[in-house]
């Protein structure tokens, strides 16, 4: 079960922006309880999904935006990143 958006952050598709949304995340799941390692992971897997959106969804172009949600089912993390850059083909990857 999906649990209810806890917060919301909109960034721009720039590199430099990531640090910002990684911080807007970490506070919120470090209020929530999760320790060191879960927050180091969490931290992890949103700067490389970012970097992902700017340089490969976006090819770079800096004036398009990411919206990020927060959602803190039970004991799990969830935040959904939405663009409307070029999607993922794992296909492309084989």
């Amino acid at each position: 079960m999906t649990g209810s958006v806890t917060d919301t952050f909109s960034l721009a598709s720039r590199v430099k922006e990531i640090d910002g949304a990684r911080r807007w995340m970490t506070g919120r799941v470090r209020a929530a309880g999760f320790g060191d390692d879960d927050v180091w992971a969490l931290e992890l897997a949103l700067t490389e999904a970012l970097a992902n959106v700017v340089n490969h969804a976006y090819g770079g172009d800096q004036e398009q935006r990411i919206e990020l949600e927060l959602r803190l089912p039970g004991d799990r993390v969830e935040v959904p990143i939405r663009h409307v850059g070029v999607p993922f083909a794992p296909a492309d990857y084989e």
